[in-house]
């Protein structure tokens, strides 16, 4: 049975660890082969976990049997463009194994749910151009490209919108 609730403390490995999954899943054939194979778990739990701690970002989880098998980061847009109104997704992954299953769609209804009680109109996402499958999945759910783009390593990030109402 899947679960949904804020994320813990004790939740940080398995989120870094399923980050890294979702880093190799997502971006094969887009980020080079030995950046992927350098991604470390404990060096990830270790940033998330400042991050948690210093409540710099909101996280939520999915867990089946007690496993954290997704999870969504998201607080207020860091971009300068941005004014005071507007949310930003800043991760969605899902166990490559239950992509396709509604996990991610319900992390993404929990995510702009929190951000709209705090007032916020618009959300915001950052995906790199060559993702295909990010990009299907937010255009799906009404996301468009607002003409922002930016770099990201040797790739450019798009930047999607979309009104909360």
């Amino acid at each position: 049975m899947k679960q949904y609730r804020p994320a813990r403390l004790d939740d940080t490995p398995a989120i870094a660890t399923l980050s890294i999954q979702g880093w190799r899943h997502a971006y094969t054939n887009i980020l080079p082969a030995d950046l992927l194979a350098s991604l470390d778990p404990t060096d990830r739990a270790n940033s998330r976990r400042t991050f948690l701690q210093d409540n710099a970002l909101s996280t939520h989880v999915c867990t089946q049997a007690d496993n954290v098998v997704a999870f969504v980061d998201y607080e207020l847009c860091r971009d300068e463009d941005c004014g005071t109104h507007i949310g930003e997704i800043w991760a969605i992954y899902v166990h490559p194994d239950l992509i396709g299953t509604g996990i991610g769609s319900a992390l993404l209804s929990i995510a702009a749910d929190d951000l709209r009680a705090r007032d916020c109109t618009e959300l915001h996402v950052w995906v790199l151009r060559d993702n295909q499958q990010a990009r299907h999945f937010y255009e799906r759910r009404g996301f468009v490209l607002d003409g922002a783009e930016r770099p990201f390593r040797d790739l450019i990030e798009v930047r999607y919108a979309r009104p909360l109402v």
